[in-house]
């Protein structure tokens, strides 16, 4: 069955990243163990996975198999490990090679083999503390075997603090277990000598807990707000509906049949205490107020398959002797078909669509870096926000390519890069924004590196407004006389030179408009204005540009937004990246003064054309910097600036 369950698993882990676990890798593929383990980040985190997958990458390098080798490897273990666990809890040792099968090729355990996750890792030292638990308190003390239950415990809440439960659970079976399988030699010493080696291990555990409690909390507000948005609950509070969705989702692909089997296996288990693994998890949600998703049960899998498996064998058992032996043949080959044919249909539509993930391979985000830095500084590169592998390695260099071209005031070529599944209009808005005023015949394929796909801009870029890097305000805008509203400069916050333009308004929202009047005189063709600026991060406070004609087209598009963050720091500005699932984890940066820079295209019409600078002022002190802009046209432009 290990054989024949690593030759359905294998196939699918070369496919490029996508989802949770890209971020995953985003996040976490560069930390250090003493990083994974000291801080909590959020419930995208599952340290341990991430450290043995860091390791796995260091010996066999970075690739979409050694990333989710540890995966894949916890979820073939688990078959060897049910069995095991089925050997100490059922009467039949054909019941327990039956809960091996069903483990194989049970959906969430196969799904979670194939993804960079730490769930199968979870299953896999769930079980490990259950096998030298129960082994443990039932026989003479062995060192080894502490050593592996308090280790195993540990490891449980390194990959997912919610792992708790199962720990707290399993340590009370194995307390009452013991205490019911002695009911002839009860003594209370005996009891509290057995209980102490788990005590010890749910202290420890619980100490790392609270050494990342600030963590945990942030991170369940997180998950509050993703819950929110992103999966339609209102609130995270323990409900009927929702447990019963973990116990669907712990069926798959077997589906209701398999609760009615569990409820019946629990008849005949001669552990009657292992009721409470799977209840006191249900509890502590109820005192914590807080339900997870089905996939944080994970811990459940294979003890659900266990007593499932254990239900299926009496039944059959109990019916045997009723039915001749033909019949019972033919239950026998129905019972199996019934067995394979659903995983057999999952795995079928699975791998469908498990190579059809259009995103970037690692190998191909490196050679596009190597291919990025053969061009100079001043030309900037797009790239899809989405593409979280691509990101990793290519976004500190798009982000230097952006400060170069704010800082310097001079704009080369503009390069699209994304998988070629994407076309190339849509790079800049892909998961942001649905539309854009860009076509694809305004692209040139310009390379290819395997499935990423580089294209130019195809048309001309002419200087439009020159950076100042030390900005004339009393030039270029003037002191508007509105109430509560202070215009200055500022020496200490600068992005370009040695000052920047500071606006103080309390009171309320207004609009400033620049003393320049800026034209340009467009022959025919398609043109857009490219409008770059620097501003304090989040502030409300924006600039742009007004036209004395409307604006063609679509509203503003922005390139690569939240790809230019920076800190101030002594030594300058420091590039920070904005993590993918930035919307649901409202930080503020409290730590120093951040920048961001901003890139706003509007597409703008034939003939003559008249510009102003504006800024829309919010009531907040806010920052701008290295305010500039360009026209891209498919033709050479001619332009004049008057005041």
């Amino acid at each position: 069955m290990m054989g024949l369950a690593m030759v359905v698993r294998f196939p699918g882990l070369g496919v490029p990243l996508f989802g949770d676990e890209a971020t995953t890798f985003w996040e976490h593929a560069s930390s250090s163990w003493q990083t994974l383990f000291s801080r909590y980040a959020g419930p995208n985190q599952h340290s341990l996975f991430s450290f043995f997958s860091n390791i796995a990458m260091q010996i066999f390098g970075e690739s979409e198999i050694s990333f989710r080798l540890p995966s894949c490897i916890a979820g073939v273990l688990i078959i060897p490990l049910t069995w095991l666990a089925g050997r100490q809890l059922l009467l039949t040792p054909q019941a327990s090679l039956l809960a091996a099968f069903l483990v194989s090729f049970s959906w969430p355990l196969f799904e979670q083999s194939q993804q960079g996750r730490g769930y199968t890792l979870t299953g896999a030292f769930a079980l490990i503390v259950f096998i030298s638990g129960k082994k443990m308190i039932s026989e003479t003390l062995d060192l080894k075997v502490l050593l592996i239950f308090i280790l195993s415990g540990i490891s449980m809440v390194l990959i997912l603090p919610s792992n708790i439960y199962f720990l707290a659970a399993c340590s009370a079976f194995l307390i009452a277990n013991f205490w019911l399988e002695n009911a002839n030699d009860r003594q209370l010493k005996t009891l509290i000598l057995k209980a102490g080696p788990v005590l010890m291990m749910g202290m420890l555990a619980s100490c790392y807990l609270l050494f990342i409690f600030d963590d945990l909390q942030r991170g369940l507000e997180t998950y509050r707000i993703y819950a929110r948005d992103m999966e339609g609950l209102s609130s995270l509070d323990p409900t009927i509906n929702r447990s019963w969705e973990a116990f669907l989702y712990l069926s798959q692909p077997w589906g209701i049949p398999f609760c009615l089997l569990f409820i019946f296996g629990f008849l005949y288990v001669r552990h009657p205490a292992l009721l409470l693994i799977f209840i006191l998890p249900f509890l502590f949600n109820l005192v914590s107020g807080v339900q997870g998703p089905s996939r944080s049960y994970f811990y459940w899998i294979p003890f659900y398959l266990l007593v499932v498996s254990h239900g299926l064998y009496h039944l059959y058992e109990k019916l045997e002797p009723l039915l001749s032996k033909g019949v019972n043949r033919s239950i026998f080959l129905l019972v199996v078909a019934l067995l394979i044919l659903p995983p057999a249909n999952s795995l079928e539509k699975f791998f469908g669509h498990r190579f059809e993930v259009q995103f970037v391979k690692m190998e191909e985000a490196r050679t596009g870096l190597e291919y990025m830095k053969s061009f100079p500084g001043n030309h900037l590169f797009v790239i899809p926000w989405e593409d979280r592998v691509l990101r990793y390695y290519a976004e500190k260099k798009v982000a230097e390519n952006m400060l170069s071209v704010v800082q310097e005031g001079s704009l080369g070529k503009i390069i699209y890069a994304s998988h070629k599944s994407l076309s190339p209009e849509k790079i800049s808005s892909f998961g942001l924004v649905p539309e854009n005023s860009f076509l694809p015949e305004y692209f040139k394929l310009i390379a290819q590196k395997g499935n990423l796909n580089f294209y130019v801009l195809d048309f001309q870029i002419a200087p439009f407004i020159p950076l100042e890097k030390d900005l004339n305000i009393l030039k270029r805008f003037g002191q508007k006389n509105v109430s509560g509203l202070e215009i200055s400069k500022d020496t200490q916050n600068k992005f370009v030179g040695k000052e920047s333009l500071r606006i103080e308004n309390r009171g309320s929202s207004t609009n400033l408009t620049s003393k320049l009047l800026r034209s340009v005189t467009l022959p025919p063709g398609t043109a857009f204005l490219l409008y770059i600026y620097a501003k304090e991060f989040y502030q409300a406070s924006k600039a742009g540009v007004m036209g004395s004609r409307k604006l063609k087209g679509k509203p503003s598009d922005s390139l690569n937004l939240l790809f230019g963050k920076f800190k101030e720091d002594q030594e300058g500005l420091v590039w920070v990246p904005e993590h993918p699932y930035r919307n649901f984890r409202p930080i503020e940066n409290k730590d120093g003064f951040y920048w961001t820079i901003v890139m706003l295209t509007n597409p703008i019409g034939v003939g003559l054309n008249h510009f102003q600078e504006a800024i829309r002022v919010q009531k907040e002190t806010s920052h701008f910097d290295g305010m500039q802009a360009y026209i891209l046209h498919s033709a050479n432009i001619k332009q004049r600036t008057t005041q």
